[in-house]
């Protein structure tokens, strides 16, 4: 126990509290909410423990006129509605067995917080606090948070994973997040049941996964990862990045695996830039091809688009995610051949059919994924920081000329059929020269001016002369 730490709760939190307190019963606020105030981090979700059962609870908060949901009766929980935000409040408990890998197969109903807390996964979040009897700390979670330099388990480690495998992945991202290393006992457990995370369902992974990418230091949850062994059963392909070495002018030998982890280093903490910049070299080591002097890797980001898209279905990304992602891989080699030299009218053409091809909303995010890349390379000099910051400037100049597909030049295949063309090919043919008329020139997007252009292509296809 230790009363001198105090802390400002929210007025709805304060509320159960006090509400448990006025019934003669035990409340305190626990687990991860617990951990984040001590770190001076606002909480999302508030969770609490007492010694009242859930008939009582649910009682008491609807006699006070809130709404309580018996979301987990069986393992001891409701939530109670305030504001229209929920929270959980649970039973004091112990928990038997874990045969799903998931939910304890029988609880025991305790009257001790300091039991309670000892199911819980790690030191760091096995902590509980109320105003009058402060903080709650039987295994050290405060020095370990605030002081130590490893991640600890409640009790044995092993024993921790075999009931929630998903706990490998929280150790992760908890590792990466607060500077922690693994303990050694940690460290030996996850290595040896790192095969359980396939017992865990692929969205609970994929949760956990996306989690860890959006670290500060993401790369450094995915090196963790791999080092692991979790990886391996995570996205296998992954790994074959290890070693595999690029040979050329612009990596200077540096294998795929390192160069990835720059990238992620190197982009903002954004799902889709993130899973994009993981995913984007993928398909590397299918494409590897040498003559003994450097290795090429020809086509790569189709094959990389195409395993993104088989490793984002198995773990049930959504599928604009997917066509996101995937969309950003596929074209990011795009802006390697952009070339400053140019006038600007010619650049700003390029760009325009980078923009047709990756998408006016996508813009941002896949300039940062290319410079990203750019970036992570030994190779990279000051003029490729200039390059990018040419592409910035050109792209904020053309993104409102709104001119980047067919369906929005100022005619379209009922105007062509007016010129006397018949059905077919010939309309979308007429259509796409338009469009690449308008690319290099947006001002001529006029009904008028368009309507010339396509009458002197069908006259020329007409002689011959298209």
């Amino acid at each position: 126990m230790d009363s001198r730490i105090s802390f400002n709760l929210p007025v709805q939190v304060q509320t159960i509290l006090d509400i448990l307190s006025e019934n003669k019963r035990q409340g305190y606020i626990v687990g991860g909410c617990v951990r984040d105030t001590v770190m001076g981090v606002t909480p999302n979700d508030w969770d609490f423990a007492t010694d009242a059962h859930t008939d009582e609870i649910i009682r008491v908060f609807s006699e006070k006129g809130f709404r309580v949901i018996p979301t987990g009766v069986k393992h001891g929980t409701v939530t109670v509605l305030i504001k229209s935000k929920g929270y959980e409040i649970t039973t004091f408990r112990t928990d038997g067995e874990y045969s799903d890998y998931r939910h304890p197969d029988s609880v025991d109903f305790v009257k001790n917080i300091e039991q309670d807390l000892s199911r819980r996964d790690f030191t760091i979040n096995a902590m509980a606090y109320n105003p009058k009897d402060g903080l709650i700390d039987p295994f050290n979670g405060i020095s370990d948070l605030m002081h130590n330099d490893f991640l600890r388990t409640v009790g044995d480690p092993e024993r921790r994973i075999s009931e929630d495998p998903l706990r490998m992945m929280r150790a992760v991202r908890f590792s990466v997040r607060f500077s922690k290393k693994f303990s050694p006992e940690l460290e030996k457990a996850v290595s040896k049941r790192a095969y359980l995370i396939e017992k865990i369902s692929r969205e609970r992974v994929n949760d956990e996964f996306v989690k860890i990418l959006l670290c500060q230091y993401g790369a450094d949850g995915v090196r963790l990862l791999s080092d692991t062994g979790l990886m391996a059963y995570i996205c296998p392909a992954f790994i074959r990045l290890k070693g595999l070495r690029q040979i050329d002018r612009y990596h200077g030998g540096e294998d795929v695996y390192t160069h990835t982890l720059r990238v992620i280093d190197y982009t903002y903490p954004k799902k889709t830039i993130r899973l994009a910049a993981f995913l984007h070299d993928i398909g590397k080591y299918d494409t590897l091809s040498s003559d003994g002097m450097r290795t090429r890797f020809i086509g790569h980001e189709k094959i990389s688009a195409e395993k993104a898209r088989e490793f984002m279905n198995s773990m049930r990304f959504s599928g604009k995610d997917i066509c996101d992602v995937a969309n950003l891989i596929e074209n990011h080699m795009l802006l390697k051949d952009y070339d400053t030299s140019k006038s600007e009218n010619d650049k700003k053409t390029y760009l325009r059919k980078v923009i047709v091809k990756v998408g006016c909303e996508n813009m941002s995010d896949f300039v940062q994924l290319c410079f990203a890349d750019e970036k992570a390379t030994p190779s990279c000099n000051m003029q490729k920081y200039e390059k990018y910051e040419e592409i910035i400037g050109l792209f904020e100049q053309i993104r409102n000329e709104k001119v980047f597909s067919a369906a929005e030049l100022e005619i379209d295949g009922n105007d062509i059929l007016a010129l006397g063309v018949r059905k077919g090919p010939m309309i979308g043919e007429i259509l796409e020269y338009l469009l690449e008329m308008v690319l290099k020139d947006p001002s001529i997007n006029s009904r008028l001016e368009l309507i010339k252009l396509a009458e002197q292509y069908i006259k020329a296809a007409e002689t011959g002369g298209k």
